[in-house]
């Protein structure tokens, strides 16, 4: 059997306890301590799993061009070199006006782009470009290509689900269904979405301390921000932004064996092996067919014996 933590068995104790129509003062300031207790060791596990997916930052397609002689190596380890004065940083924590530039093949385009962001403020009621797919944002709009950043996403599985589902990689390889599984995480919310945000944010900085205030930016101001514009998109696009990322980062076991999207690489393949199947099909009856109406000489069916 496995014993309870002292905290926890002391908790217990405590609930059975009532005196004068009061629960006593001490199972609630046990209880508050349990529960910040496992919040913070929570947050904390996440916050070191994100340290460590900073490569992913390597792997992003909405950053395609090639600048490694200028881009500093980001070590997972630790957090120094870090911030918007990195280059491959930069595009992530500019603010969405500044996507296009970014987004252009031209190098001193970049190169101007990165000297204005890295002299502007960090603040929370900006929406930076780690929010975004650079390939759907458009222009002058705010909402095409918001919430479905390739960190952001890459990283909510990271943590929420295990770090394999991040692109395999993590070598934390685990044998079980990971924390979706294992917590019920059925279903992707806006609020899980921008948890992670701040996470993301919080990855791409230089501090190593988790405040609710990171160099003058409020992690919990910016978390708050995230569902409220979100809460004001259309509807439509607040469901299908939903639709996309429960599509994207979790499987839902009723989903296993349903037909795959039209002109996904599955259902390509798919049509691709029947059309090949019923080639050789046809193939083999015309063959059977040229064989029937020519019979061998040494055919028995046709009695005949060859000399």
């Amino acid at each position: 059997m496995v014993p309870v933590p002292a905290l926890v068995d002391q908790c217990l104790k405590e609930t059975c306890i009532y005196l004068d129509g009061k629960w006593q003062t001490e199972f609630f300031s046990y209880l508050a301590c349990m529960i910040q207790y496992g919040y913070c060791s929570a947050r904390k596990a996440d916050t070191g799993k994100a340290k460590v997916e900073i490569r992913l930052i390597s792997s992003n397609p909405d950053i395609n061009w090639n600048d490694c002689d200028l881009i500093p190596y980001l070590d997972p380890k630790t957090k120094y070199g870090r911030g918007v004065q990195h280059p491959s940083i930069t595009p992530l924590l500019c603010t969405a006006s500044f996507i296009d530039k970014f987004k252009s093949v031209d190098a001193n385009v970049r190169l101007v782009a990165h000297e204005e962001v890295k002299r502007l403020p960090l603040k929370t009621t900006s929406l930076f470009g780690f929010l975004y797919s650079f390939k759907d944002y458009q222009t002058g709009k705010f909402y095409p290509g918001f919430l479905r950043g390739y960190l952001l996403v890459h990283l909510w599985q990271s943590i929420l689900v295990k770090p394999t589902a991040a692109l395999e990689l993590s070598e934390a390889i685990g044998r079980d269904g990971g924390n979706a599984v294992r917590d019920g995480i059925n279903t992707v919310t806006i609020e899980s979405i921008a948890y992670i945000a701040c996470q993301v944010f919080f990855m791409l900085t230089t501090h190593n301390t988790w405040s609710h205030t990171v160099g003058g930016f409020n992690l919990f101001s910016f978390y708050c921000n995230i569902i409220t514009i979100f809460k004001a998109g259309p509807s439509k696009w607040q469901e299908d932004t939903l639709d996309w990322w429960n599509r994207e980062v979790l499987q839902p076991a009723n989903s296993i064996g349903d037909e795959p999207e039209e002109g996904s690489d599955m259902a390509l393949a798919l049509a691709q092996a029947a059309a090949e199947a019923t080639e050789a099909e046809a193939a083999a009856t015309a063959e059977a067919n040229v064989a029937a109406a020519n019979p061998t000489p040494s055919d028995p069916a046709h009695g005949t014996q060859a000399a």
